[in-house]
């Protein structure tokens, strides 16, 4: 039997890093509290599967309120099966509304110091408000590779902690000697150090690690994303090196800089290397990009091959002596520029003022920050230099958008953040609506061009969803929107399907958004025009929830206050047909069109067409609308067929 329990504490311990010693040490303090369930189960079929009810929530750091769960940890099966509330919690009317953190996040302070070779040393001064009764444990969530060394109150009182191996988790525990009274707020400090968070990559360049981004100082283990806190974070660099991190800058010099926010934002970060700097201010609002002159590891590995395979005969036609990042800056900053314009003036504008975009030694993803970006290095790259490092010329389809798309996050993600994993969608989704706007007005100064790349970008996205992909760790090739709705965000990831969420909270929650706005769209005013309604829906909705999280049902209520009669296909002056099939639903229809053109006797034209859908439930409405296309990137939108379930509708007019 001890051998039995031992194999299984390696297990929890060590794979789901579920720190269950943690959370049962919460309840034995706080013996009020109803405690929690939780039952590993091992069948023939799926011998790896845990079932739970925590009134915590089973998957809290999704996040998720929802109680009561089942999860394969088999990696073929791997992911949350089941999540839903108690039939109790479900008698609540705001059960999707309830907050079910342990305590609220409200100010750090930290005093960072970062050395050449990527060591962090932390001093963080936490302020928090105690949400729940009966508190003695206060758990946070801190980057395994940090290890803490001392934690103090207010009085400067020592007080215990708890940490897990560095193998098991990011789970530490703060433990007080009294209950911490509700809605009181407490203050603890700790200090902390370790290597392997800030990873030097080449000469001069470093990266925060992805998985470190909200951990790195200690952050809410059910909400290390969205706890909103404001910061104020003092940086010792080496001399010779240059920071950027959220907030705005009050004080810098070669060796220090002190950075604050204005507001309470949902994570705080930072980048740092040998840096070149541009900066442009637009009305009030400054953009500033960090580009690093000296070769990340990546690029310094394919010059020393090519150069290698040259040494040994082998003539090559690549640009390898001037694979560098900054000769693209300027681009990038009018691209941001020109991105901030239109997204001002679509959703409102960005109270922070400030962005920052830095380059970062990876290649192929980015990630946003409040006030600071995250941008990959071959955004900096021209189209001979990423041929130089093997990428294909497709490549471009993700460096046109992605500083766009990250941009975009600014207003999705940081000025308006999610609730739960069920809303995170609009985080994606718009942030990728947001990149096909920056096509559409300001990819090129062609207009035919930019039309093209804006239909070619809507085009991908509809591939996305809907072409067979390998998914999952079998690789087995699915079609991506039969995997599930929108509303299961992370959920949609699990052993057999991992790969599907990205395609769906993109691409589908960029068609949603755009769905709307082409019913919200004046019929009568020229492409890329008429968007007066749209515009209003989304102000609105960035005014509602500034420095705030809104839930899907949130957006939801304001897209009915804006619809126009033409959308209530239900009579009831609702959207709830619109969000129930594209947001709960899978169907995806299918048209059909058939025309025919004919003179008329007076030198006009009688146009015949019909319009068929199918491949959807009976009750599937949906507004069709009618393009009439010129050629040379002039359309004419004839108006819309409303239709429902599998049929047909047809017309005739006369042009």
């Amino acid at each position: 039997i001890r051998d039995r329990f031992r194999e299984h504490q390696r297990l929890v311990r060590r794979q789901l890093k579920q720190a269950l010693e943690i959370r049962l040490l919460a309840d034995l303090y706080a013996p009020q509290r109803e405690g929690f369930f939780l039952a590993f189960l091992k069948g023939k079929k799926h011998p790896k599967l845990v079932f739970g009810v925590d009134p915590l929530g089973f998957a809290p750091s999704l996040p998720s309120a929802e109680e009561v769960g089942l999860a394969s940890y088999e990696e073929t099966t791997q992911g949350i099966w089941a999540l839903f509330h108690r039939s109790a919690e479900l008698a609540s009317a705001d059960v999707e509304e309830k907050d079910h953190r342990e305590y609220d996040l409200t100010q750090y302070r930290l005093q960072v110091r970062l050395d050449r070779g990527g060591h962090l040393d932390v001093t963080a001064e936490v302020t928090f408000v105690p949400l729940q009764p009966h508190l003695r444990i206060i758990r946070f969530a801190l980057f395994p590779k940090l290890r803490v060394e001392h934690v103090w109150d207010a009085e400067k009182a020592p007080l215990p902690f708890l940490q897990a191996d560095e193998e098991e988790g990011d789970a530490l525990a703060v433990i007080f000697p009294e209950p911490l009274p509700v809605g009181v707020p407490r203050t603890v400090f700790l200090r902390y150090g370790g290597s392997g968070v800030v990873r030097p990559s080449g000469p001069g360049n470093y990266i925060l690690v992805p998985e470190a981004r909200s951990t790195w100082y200690p952050n809410n283990w059910q909400m290390p994303f969205g706890d909103r806190a404001t910061f104020e974070i003092t940086f010792s660099i080496p001399r010779d090196h240059t920071i950027v991190a959220t907030g705005q800058p009050r004080e810098r010099n070669p060796e220090m800089s002190h950075w604050t926010s204005a507001w309470p934002t949902t994570v705080a970060g930072f980048n740092v290397g040998l840096f070149q700097t541009r900066q442009r201010a637009d009305e009030g609002f400054i953009l500033e990009v960090y580009t690093n002159p000296t070769e990340p590891d990546e690029i310094r590995r394919v010059r020393l091959l090519v150069e290698h395979l040259q040494q040994q005969g082998v003539r090559l036609e690549l640009p390898v002596g001037s694979l560098t990042t900054s000769g693209l800056a300027e681009n990038m900053l009018i691209e941001a520029l020109n991105a901030v314009r239109i997204f001002t003036r679509y959703f409102g504008p960005n109270p922070y003022g400030r962005i920052a975009l830095s380059q970062q030694p990876a290649a192929f993803f980015g990630q946003s920050w409040p006030m600071l970006v995250y941008l990959p290095y071959t955004a900096f790259l021209d189209g001979t230099q990423r041929r130089a490092l093997g990428l294909p010329v497709r490549f471009s389809e993700f460096t046109d958008v992605v500083g766009a798309h990250e941009v975009a996050h600014q207003w999705w993600g940081h000025l308006v953040s999610w609730k739960t994993y069920r809303d995170q969608w609009m985080s994606e989704g718009f942030s990728d609506f947001s990149a096909a706007l920056y096509l559409q007005f300001a990819f090129h100064a062609d207009p035919e061009r930019r039309l093209k790349r804006f239909l070619e970008f809507w085009k991908s996205q509809r591939e996305l969803i809907t072409r067979k992909a390998l998914l999952g760790v079998n690789r087995t090739s699915l079609e991506p929107y039969r995997v599930g709705p929108l509303i299961l965000g992370a959920r949609l990831n699990t052993g057999r399907t991992e790969g599907a969420y990205e395609r769906l909270a993109y691409a589908k929650g960029a068609f949603v958004l755009h769905m709307l706005r082409m019913m919200l769209r004046d019929p009568r005013a020229p492409l890329g025009e008429g968007d007066d309604r749209f515009i209003a829906l989304m102000r609105e909705f960035t005014r509602t929830y500034a420095h705030r999280a809104a839930s899907t049902r949130d957006f939801q209520r304001l897209v009915e206050k804006h619809m126009t009669p033409e959308m209530d296909l239900e009579g009831n002056g609702r959207m709830e047909w619109f969000f129930r099939q594209w947001i709960s639903g899978t169907a995806l229809p299918h048209y059909v069109l058939q025309y025919r053109l004919r003179p008329t006797p007076d030198g006009r034209y009688r146009l015949w067409l019909k319009i068929s859908q199918s491949r959807v439930p009976d009750d599937f409405r949906m507004l069709v609308p009618v393009y009439l296309d010129y050629g040379k990137g002039k359309l004419v939108r004839l108006g819309t067929a409303t239709l429902q379930g599998n049929g047909s509708v047809e017309t005739e007019v006369t042009l």
